[in-house]
């Protein structure tokens, strides 16, 4: 792709790979936090708010707001290491 950040479909084609390259460990941190029977409470919590904070940095990524974006995508790593967290938790118990 040629365009550069002022190309709206640059910015949704980065956000649809960026997306990507994190669901992985979303879908990991999932069925790690699954099988090892963590607290459905917690476990759920750190899943939706990983999902709306994606979803958040996308729409930020398509209407170019960076600090926002930012912003969103601090959050979801934050689900993603809460999830890790409480997986292992779970494991130590």
């Amino acid at each position: 792709m040629t365009g550069g950040h002022d190309d709206f479909f640059f910015r949704a084609s980065r956000a649809h790979a960026n997306t990507n390259e994190s669901l992985a460990a979303f879908i990991l941190l999932a069925l790690f936090g699954i099988l090892h029977t963590v607290s459905p409470g917690w476990l759920n919590l750190c899943a939706v708010a990983y999902v709306a904070a994606r979803m958040a940095h996308m729409l930020c990524y398509y209407a170019d707001l960076k600090l926002l974006r930012s912003a969103s995508f601090v959050v979801a790593f934050l689900a993603l290491v809460g999830m890790l967290v409480v997986g292992v938790g779970a494991t130590l118990r």
